[in-house]
C-alpha cells in the first residue's frame, strides 16, 4: 500500500516542483533589472532602446517569459490528464520519457500559441505605426480581442474544447495508440 501511495503521489510533486521553480524565476527575473520585460508593453521598447540582438533578443525575451509563465499558470490544470497517462503507461519501461513527452507536448502547443500571437501582435502595431486612421481609432485594439473572445463562446468549438477538456480519460483513450511494451 505504501509503495502505492509513494508511486501515485510522484507525479503530483514532480509537477507541482516543475511549477514552484517556474514561479520562483519569474519571481527573481520579474525582481531583476530585466524585469519590466515580463510586462507585454516594455517588450515594445526592447528593440528600439537599442538592445544586443534587437528583434532576436526580444523575441527570446518573450519566448522565455511566456513559457515560465505558461508553466507556472497552464501546466497545473493538465494533472488529471497527466494522472491517467501516468496510469495507463505504469507498466512500461519508458514510462518516465513518455510522461515527459506528454508535458513537452503541452507545454510545445502553448509555446508555438504564443509564438504566433506575439507575431500576429508585432503585424498589428506595426499597422497602427503605419495608418493614421488605426491611430485614430486605437480602441479598437481594446475592442476587437474581446469581442473575438466574446464571439468564441457561442462557437461550436468551444464546446468540443471543454468535451475533451472535462473527460480527460476519454481523451487518452480515444488517442492513446502505444500499446504495450
Amino acid at each position: 500500500m505504501s509503495a502505492r501511495l509513494e508511486r501515485s503521489s510522484v507525479l503530483p510533486v514532480t509537477l507541482g516542483t516543475l511549477v514552484l521553480l517556474a514561479w520562483l524565476a519569474l519571481w527573481l527575473w520579474h525582481g531583476s533589472p530585466y524585469g519590466r520585460y515580463l510586462h507585454h508593453g516594455e517588450l515594445a521598447r526592447f528593440e528600439a532602446a537599442g538592445a544586443p540582438g534587437g528583434a532576436a533578443s526580444q523575441a527570446a525575451v518573450y519566448v522565455a517569459g511566456w513559457l515560465l509563465m505558461t508553466t507556472a499558470m497552464m501546466l497545473p490544470t493538465t494533472l488529471p490528464l497527466l494522472q491517467i497517462f501516468h496510469r495507463m503507461t505504469a507498466s512500461r519501461d519508458d514510462r518516465v520519457e513518455l510522461l515527459s513527452l506528454a508535458i513537452a507536448g503541452y507545454l510545445g502547443v502553448w509555446l508555438a500559441f504564443g509564438i504566433a500571437a506575439h507575431a500576429l501582435d508585432l503585424a498589428l502595431h506595426e499597422a497602427l505605426d503605419r495608418s493614421g486612421w488605426l491611430q485614430a481609432n486605437a480602441w479598437l485594439f481594446g475592442a476587437a480581442p474581446l469581442l473575438l473572445a466574446g464571439g468564441f463562446q457561442f462557437t461550436r468549438l468551444k464546446y468540443r474544447c471543454l468535451d475533451k477538456c472535462r473527460a480527460p480519460l476519454s481523451f487518452v483513450v480515444q488517442h492513446w495508440r502505444g500499446g504495450d511494451a
